[in-house]
């Protein structure tokens, strides 16, 4: 089983998947596919991992009873919900249908995966320190992530999620650099 993918979760979210009672995932798009394994991400953690079963593409208007019950929520809380983050508009969703295929006895850090023993921000101001030579940009990228320690923060102050991609790409080079010179292992 490869696991390539992320769900990333609101915490308010998470115990209902934990528990099994959330077994759909709404939203506006998606990469994930039927049979596509993911990690459940949630508060910078992943918690476990999923299995996409189906796929499903509709409007906010064709949402049932049946998606607030995978949804662990009552119909009427949906509706709200969804209205909440989507508005008023009749907009195309993406429902993803998932099972459970585990739950970590402890949650991990999503960047100990990437960056080792090393926060993005330890790992941003050993770069600077060490002089790496980036642009103007990747250099504004680690001191930011020097200050904040949030790759996501500093992806909404270059102008939304979409950028986390950009943060991310910027501290492999520093990590490879930094793993040239033997400034970290």
């Amino acid at each position: 089983m490869e696991v390539r993918r992320y769900l990333m979760l609101k915490s308010k979210y998470l115990p209902l998947v934990l528990s099994g009672k959330k077994r759909i995932s709404i939203r506006r798009r998606s990469r994930l596919k039927e049979g596509d394994y993911f990690f459940i991400h949630s508060g910078g953690k992943v918690w476990g991992i999923g299995k996409v079963t189906k796929v499903e593409r509709i409007k906010k208007s064709e949402i049932t009873p049946k998606h607030a019950e995978l949804e662990g929520m009552s119909f009427n809380e949906l509706k709200k919900e969804l209205d909440r983050i989507y508005g008023k508009k009749d907009v195309p969703l993406v429902v993803i249908h998932f099972d459970l295929v585990k739950v970590f006895d402890e949650p991990f850090e999503v960047e100990r995966r990437f960056y080792g023993e090393h926060t993005p921000g330890e790992i941003a101001r050993l770069a600077l320190k060490e002089g790496i030579p980036l642009d103007e940009e990747a250099t504004w990228i680690l001191r930011r992530l020097a200050e904040t320690n949030s790759i996501r923060q500093v992806a909404m102050e270059m102008g939304g999620l979409g950028k986390r991609k950009k943060v991310r790409a910027v501290l492999r080079r520093a990590v490879e650099e930094l793993r040239e010179r033997g400034v970290i292992s």
